[in-house]
């Protein structure tokens, strides 16, 4: 469910009044905040996360630095040393 806040006057399952909070499903304050009658106010689904509290994912591995082959020096094949 996701809360939000109406900005208009409108009827939406009973009539709500500008500032109201109720809860809609997710779809229905999608389509409520396209036509501009309702402002997002949170996801109720997700809960908050703590602030400064570590997350319990595991930290990512850093990226390895990319190796190139360098181009010989003239840009062509290296001829085999003369004896």
């Amino acid at each position: 469910m996701v809360e939000v806040i109406a900005r208009r006057r409108f009827a939406h399952s009973g009539r709500r009044t500008i500032g109201e909070k109720f809860t809609v499903s997710p779809k229905a304050a999608l389509e409520l905040e396209r036509k501009g009658l309702v402002e997002v106010v949170r996801d109720l689904d997700v809960p908050p996360v703590a602030v400064g509290a570590k997350s319990s994912a595991s930290p990512a591995d850093p990226v390895s630095p990319q190796t190139t082959a360098e181009p010989s020096r003239r840009g062509g094949r290296r001829k085999k040393a003369a004896e």
